[in-house]
């Protein structure tokens, strides 16, 4: 089910096995942190976040 957030480029990019699987938006508090326990959990199958640039927040998108 799709999220009710306004559409916005991704923050970050899901990989298998170097090879992208799919866009994310980042959550915007402690995304950093998010990064490293999803990238953590989810090495043992192949998977991590790969973050695209520039971490957008909602306050910068309702200007």
């Amino acid at each position: 089910m799709s999220s009710h957030r306004p559409t916005m480029p991704c923050d970050a990019v899901i990989v298998r096995q170097d090879r992208p699987v799919g866009a994310m938006l980042l959550p915007i508090v402690d995304s950093e942190s998010f990064v490293e326990e999803f990238n953590r959990t989810y090495a043992s199958i192949g998977l991590r976040i790969s973050v695209t640039g520039q971490v957008f927040t909602q306050r910068e998108f309702s200007t």
